[in-house]
């Protein structure tokens, strides 16, 4: 009956710490405004991240103005280099933090983004490349530039409600339940091998999630600029989520190894004294 117990009580517990460390992954990192946006300006700093900004900018332009496909590789790293410099920070705060109130609100439309304040730094690597093709661009061309389509966007409006009591509930349950499995078991080392598995199992299940959200994302997501930029943006975000999942894993993986070693101790105790 107590053997029953623990297992149960592991498996509960697995779930309990797996939820408990998503859900605080989402408290924190992506529905809080401040760190969100704070977050997105690291992603920026990646050459990767601003390459696809950059080549979603270079990409509209040259749905316009199909010549400038010819320059399309020289626009985008001038353009990769314009979004690095410090003078272009308000637009990504501003980007960033429009962003995060559609999430968070549930809207999925497509994101438009009023790049006019910047227009003479974004077309001055047009106009060092083509200064016959940056004077035909339109006046208004720069207010109305879509970044990403409609429906890419996640939402986790049905998320912002609930998500802090969610974890609270799982976390309260993870230590109820590691105290079952304490007071249940008959030798401490065998309470800290089975409270070691359910922390290993809750690791290992949470660092799965980033690779699975990544890949999710990437298959409803078209073009290569939109998919490079919406997973380098994750990344960056995901970043926090595994390193915790792994934390969460190597205090499993160090609760087990003393459990095994302390029944390992046990064993050979009770041989000589047999």
């Amino acid at each position: 009956m107590r053997r029953t117990i623990v297992v149960l009580a592991t498996a509960i517990l697995a779930m309990a710490l797996y939820f408990a460390n998503v859900a605080w992954w989402l408290e924190t990192e992506i529905l809080d405004t401040e760190t969100f946006v704070a977050t997105t300006l690291e992603a920026m700093e990646d050459d990767a991240t601003r390459d696809a900004a950059a080549g979603i900018i270079v990409g509209t332009l040259a749905d316009e103005f199909p010549l400038l496909r010819l320059l399309d590789s020289a626009l985008v790293g001038l353009f990769s280099d314009l979004l690095g410099r410090e003078v272009i920070e308000p637009l990504i705060v501003a980007t960033a933090t429009d962003v995060h109130r559609r999430i968070v609100e549930g809207d999925q439309s497509a994101l438009i983004i009023d790049l006019d304040p910047y227009r003479g730094l974004l077309l001055a690597p047009l106009e060092s490349l083509s200064p016959e093709l940056a004077a035909r661009v339109p006046d208004d061309w720069f207010r109305t530039v879509e970044v990403l389509d409609e429906g890419i966007l996640p939402d986790l409006s049905a998320y912002v409600r609930h998500t802090r009591t969610a974890a609270i509930v799982a976390t309260l349950l993870s230590v109820a339940v590691t105290v079952v499995i304490l007071v249940t078991s008959k030798r401490w080392f065998s309470a800290l091998v089975a409270v070691g598995v359910a922390f290993m199992l809750a690791g290992g299940f949470s660092a799965l999630v980033p690779p699975g959200a990544r890949f999710t994302a990437a298959v409803f997501i078209d073009d290569a600029p939109s998919t490079a930029l919406v997973t380098g943006v994750f990344d960056a975000f995901a970043e926090s989520l595994t390193a915790r999942s792994l934390a969460i894993l190597g205090v499993g993986a160090a609760l087990s190894v003393v459990g095994v070693l302390g029944w390992l101790v046990d064993r050979d105790r009770r041989s000589v004294s047999a």
